[in-house]
């Protein structure tokens, strides 16, 4: 029972924190075919960076502070939406290969993540369990569950309804404006 306990704590907890997250934001329109396998790709992808960026300052918490600031962190990854938004923008049809295209959602969610409200979670659920796995897996289903749901709607609904060249020049305002928002909140935490 305490097994059960502790994964749907971490479930619940992680999938809570992520809706409407940043990274649930790069995720989900980092989608560009309503195709369901489109979609289970980009949200592993999204999951392994969600999984790295955690399981790496969990255990080599005290190293990878010492060699990457969190304000760095954050800097990179408010720098990258803004990229994205800029050339999804300029470009009308900025195009990059499907390789390319999951190392950039796989940075800018390991990236977002550093230093974020679900890693924060994650950790304070893992601090308090016995067995870290358990908390890990259920945060991996949680962040795994609401990106998939989130996405496959996306892509069966807005993707069919709406032109893409229109939801690319939304998404790229979206992904200027996090980007704005997070360097924004960086310099003002540091001013």
């Amino acid at each position: 029972m305490l097994v059960f306990r502790e994964v749907t704590e971490a479930l619940s907890l992680i999938a809570l924190s992520e809706v409407a997250d940043k990274t649930m934001i790069a995720t989900v329109f980092s989608v560009e075919k309503p195709v369901v396998r489109e979609v289970l790709v980009k949200v592993s992808i999204a999951t392994i960076a969600f999984l790295s960026a955690n399981i790496i300052p969990l255990y080599l918490g005290s190293i990878l502070r010492s060699i990457l600031r969190l304000e760095y962190a954050t800097l990179l990854s408010s720098i990258l939406f803004i990229i994205v938004g800029v050339l999804n923008l300029r470009v009308e049809s900025f195009k990059v290969s499907l390789a390319r295209s999951l190392k950039l959602l796989f940075t800018i969610v390991f990236l977002s993540e550093l230093g974020d409200k679900t890693q924060l979670a994650f950790f304070a659920i893992v601090i308090k369990s016995l067995n870290p796995i358990l908390p890990l897996l259920g945060a991996i289903l949680g962040f795994y569950l609401v990106n998939f749901i989130a996405s496959l709607v996306y892509s069966q609904t807005v993707l069919k309804i709406v032109d893409i060249k229109r939801i690319r020049r939304i998404t790229a305002l979206i992904f200027i404006a996090v980007g704005l928002i997070m360097l924004i909140s960086l310099l003002r935490d540091h001013l």
